[in-house]
């Protein structure tokens, strides 16, 4: 038998401390790791695009070789 003091208020404050820290936080983790991979991604394809407009458009042609 346990010694120790424990009114039931307790015991349910400890399992939801556990419960939220076994099973909660390493869910959020994943979430925002999942959606920040995803938002790095997005942002890298638009820089790339930008870049290559910027690029592809400062070698325009002049009007005198461009044909209608």
């Amino acid at each position: 038998m346990d010694s120790a003091e424990s009114n039931v208020d307790q015991l349910f404050v400890g399992t939801m401390a556990f419960t939220i820290l076994l099973f909660l936080y390493p869910t959020t983790i994943v979430y925002f790791a999942v959606f920040k991979s995803l938002e790095l991604v997005i942002v890298s394809v638009n820089w790339v695009m930008g870049f290559l407009v910027k690029n592809l458009t400062s070698y325009g042609l002049q009007e005198e070789e461009m044909v209608l």
